[in-house]
């Protein structure tokens, strides 16, 4: 597990810029490598407060680790102001960037010498219980409820067709927080489950599709599916909007469904797919993410290909492409302002685009 290619502390990665007249991560450190797990890691989520990271995969056991905001105050971020393509001013706020100018070295050298750690280096939860490859996570909202203790629930789906709800906060010591290995419930699924989505506003529901071809609406309180629709074919990825109206189900052969987020009623469906090429009927979809504005849809699919949709019309707003993404289940993450998009390669590589759009909330 790595914030960034594990090249060690301090020294600078190669980054290269295409179709850009200005490089805008300029200088880019790697900060913090973490051996992790024993097998691949097929995902990564934040909580929805930023202060925990949950990874899963291959070895079938779901780590939860606390991200460290004292310590990630160290490296003071540089406010530089730069360019985009089309010449508007940009604050290069990010953490993880600083000067080019004189003196880079010595900055360098002093997120080195602080000993900047991202995320503790101690493990703060383990939880075991799949059998399975794990390949799909996602965070309940935290509780609008008027308590002094906000707890934090994490669902994780696994290849050995279950769900399972974890409290991450508990008393328990931290590789077996409550219950049977931290687990809370189980959802038996007839099939492979591929994708979980838990309701932005309303932590007692959460949506899953898998290779049943079933997308279902689920009540945690009650422990049963509450709507059930058929997908017509293998589901591969699922999600929310921000505002929990309408689910989204993404498929094999490059659909996307989106639905009635309380009855699963269908709404429209959009192909996913170029309108040429050897990509015209469509790839399986690996992700999609609602963006923090409302308005628009992300969909990362298998031609390569990530695409941005409006939900006002269902039309196709931006196609991002450079990276190499034909078999893998990669997905691309959208930043919390909405300027960045980044997403990792089957050519070893990551890539970020600036969106250059008003993606923001």
């Amino acid at each position: 597990l790595s914030i960034l290619p594990p090249s060690g502390s301090g020294n600078l990665l190669n980054t290269q810029v295409r179709r850009k007249s200005r490089r805008e991560f300029h200088h880019v450190v790697p900060v913090q490598c973490i051996k992790a797990h024993e097998h691949a890691i097929w995902v990564m989520k934040f909580s929805t407060d930023g202060r925990y990271l949950a990874s899963a995969g291959g070895d079938s056991i779901v780590r939860v680790w606390k991200v460290n905001y004292d310590k990630s105050k160290k490296p003071k971020p540089n406010d530089e102001t730069v360019k985009d393509n089309n010449n508007n001013n940009v604050s290069n706020n990010s953490n993880f960037a600083s000067s080019s100018s004189s003196g880079g070295g010595e900055k360098e050298k002093e997120i080195e010498n602080e000993g900047f750690d991202f995320l503790d280096k101690v493990l703060f939860r383990a939880f075991s219980g799949h059998v399975g490859d794990v390949l799909d996570l996602s965070w309940a909202p935290l509780s609008a409820r008027s308590t002094s203790v906000q707890n934090h629930f994490l669902l994780s789906a696994s290849m050995d067709c279950t769900v399972r709800l974890w409290l991450v906060d508990s008393g328990a010591n931290s590789n077996s927080g409550i219950g049977v290995g931290g687990c809370l419930h189980v959802f038996n699924h007839p099939d492979i489950v591929t994708g979980i989505s838990c309701h932005p506003i309303d932590d007692g529901v959460f949506l899953s599709g898998g290779l049943d071809g079933k997308v279902r609406l689920w009540s945690v309180i009650e422990k049963r599916v509450k709507k059930e629709v058929d997908a017509g074919e293998f589901v591969t990825s699922t999600a929310f909007t921000v505002d929990g109206k309408i689910a989204v189900a993404g498929s094999y052969g490059g659909k996307c469904t989106l639905f009635d987020g309380e009855t699963l009623v269908p709404i429209t469906q959009i192909h996913v797919h170029s309108s040429r090429g050897k990509n015209r009927k469509g790839k399986k979809i690996t992700g999609i993410e609602a963006l923090p504005n409302g308005e628009h849809i992300m969909i990362t699919s298998n031609d390569s290909r990530i695409r941005v949709y409006s939900l006002s019309d269902y039309s196709l707003v931006c196609k991002y492409k450079g990276l190499i993404n034909n078999s893998f289940q990669i997905r691309a993450s959208l930043s919390t302002n909405g300027r960045y998009i980044i997403c990792g390669s089957e050519d070893h590589n990551i890539y970020i685009w600036n969106t250059n759009q008003e993606f923001t909330a």
